[in-house]
């Protein structure tokens, strides 16, 4: 080896950036939290042996023990994508495990085999020609509101103090017990423990004491007709889904891993049981396979 290859060697793997890339108006602009999410997706297509960019799985826990603030995680983001040194080639989505994925991300300023440019490289951050063009950019990048989560755990947390029924009005979720005892929340916490449970979305008017029992309902309905339900059983949004109490108890029963059967279901209802794919009245009958499938591989811890 000559000495100048001693010289110009490196010991390891590296991330190299253009000079001109680090010249430019986008990148001189770059706040220190944006520059540590280049930093980390640069870490992952490393760990991915140079290879899958554009398909690079980033979560914010990831982003956070990189040293990001929580809190300055999706403004840095948002920034990063419009000065143009990334893009974010999938959506990701929050929930419970079952249905949170993360963001998949590309580095524009490297090589990608959907980009169709003879280096494999898009480099949108040159499209950005002054510093007063650039600081515009990312301040209304980072002030920007982020689109609105629409998980499942997000509508929970909406509905926490009361369930909105079809006819608009609110029904809280706490209930007193006796006249001697303090205030206490009904739940369908499959423990049994008296845990504060995630209100159904789909939850309408509790009947009053001359209607029938939900119990005795089949649990597949086409849409627009809905049974009468309790605010203790569970009817999806467009009636399609019903699980009554007696059976939401049954099934925390058989399968004591899960944490919340009603959440399951409309976590289930909102992602997937309740799409074209699954004929309204199969869609009970899916859910219940896929709970036990799950059960049997392990659960859901």
């Amino acid at each position: 080896m000559s000495r100048r290859q001693r010289r110009t060697a490196i010991g390891g793997q590296f991330a190299p950036r253009l000079i001109e890339m680090l010249e430019a108006p986008a990148y001189r602009v770059l706040s220190l939290s944006a520059l540590r999410i280049l930093d980390r997706i640069e870490i992952e297509h490393a760990h991915h042996g140079g290879t899958d960019n554009g398909k690079l799985p980033v979560t914010y826990d990831d982003f956070e023990k990189y040293g990001i603030h929580r809190h300055a995680i999706g403004p840095a983001i948002r920034e990063a994508v419009a000065l143009g040194f990334i893009v974010i080639t999938r959506e990701g989505r929050a929930g419970n495990a079952e249905w949170r994925i993360p963001n998949l991300y590309r580095l524009t300023y490297r090589f990608a085999e959907d980009v169709q440019t003879k280096t494999g490289c898009s480099h949108e951050w040159r499209k950005i020609e002054t510093i007063e063009e650039a600081k515009r950019i990312a301040k209304t990048a980072r002030l920007a509101k982020p689109e609105k989560n629409k998980s499942p755990v997000v509508e929970n947390a909406k509905s926490r103090y009361g369930i909105r029924t079809e006819n608009g009005q609110i029904h809280s979720t706490e209930s007193t017990t006796t006249a001697h005892s303090t205030e206490s929340t009904t739940t369908i916490d499959i423990s049994g423990r008296g845990r504060r449970s995630l209100p159904t979305k789909g939850a309408i008017t509790p009947p009053d004491n001359n209607s029938p029992s939900s119990s005795h309902d089949d649990g597949a309905r086409p849409p627009g007709e809905r049974p009468v339900v309790s605010e203790h059983d569970f009817l999806s949004e467009d009636g399609t889904v019903f699980v009554s109490r007696a059976e939401l108890d049954e099934l925390a029963r058989t399968h004591p891993t899960a944490r919340n059967i009603a959440g399951l279901l409309q976590e289930a209802c909102t992602s997937w049981l309740c799409g074209p794919h699954i004929a309204p009245g199969e869609r009970k009958q899916e859910f219940l396979a896929w709970l036990a499938a799950r059960s049997r591989k392990g659960g859901f811890n």
